[in-house]
């Protein structure tokens, strides 16, 4: 008959069970000859291996639980002018000369005055002057999602962009 044990029994062993149940098989057949005197103990593993034979497998570990993914780090829910102009070149909006004519004076870089054009003339008129004036401009916000629409920017993409200015 052969046992089952588990590794972690097994490693407690120190791999020295073998030797102990060979020695407590040795034992017991010694122990045939003998009157009056206890019969040799071991530990129970041990014991319950010898007097089945010998025999033992070690069961393989259990499978560990599918480690859960890390935690999607927070998407910053705004950015500063500062950062979004920074990121502007790299986003393909505004060449890195736009960007500083942004910064310093409000001007909309060609790029995304091109998209401001394409809206409605009222909505144009005002993105112009909240991308002039601005401080601050969130994830949400419709004038990013026409942006990102313009430069077919994935969701991921444009996480991305955010996270990039973020850390600006």
């Amino acid at each position: 008959m052969t046992i089952a044990i588990p590794r972690a029994v097994y490693d407690g062993f120190g791999g020295m069970l073998e030797t102990r149940i060979a020695g407590f098989h040795a034992a017991l057949e010694a122990h045939r000859a003998t009157e009056g005197i206890p019969a040799p103990i071991e530990d129970p593993i041990v014991e319950a291996i010898a007097k089945a034979g010998g025999g033992f497998t070690i069961e393989a570990p259990p499978t560990p639980a599918a480690a859960e993914p890390p935690p999607v780090p927070a998407l910053q829910a705004s950015i500063t002018s500062t950062q979004l102009f920074l990121v502007l070149p790299a986003a393909g909006l505004a060449t890195e000369a736009e960007a500083i004519a942004a910064a310093q004076t409000g001007a909309v870089p060609a790029a995304i005055d091109a998209v401001f054009a394409g809206l409605p003339a009222e909505q144009a008129f005002a993105a112009r002057i909240r991308f002039a004036r601005m401080t601050s401009i969130a994830r949400e916000d419709p004038l990013v999602a026409a942006l990102a629409a313009a430069r077919s920017l994935t969701t991921a993409e444009l996480d991305a962009l955010f996270a990039t200015a973020a850390a600006l």
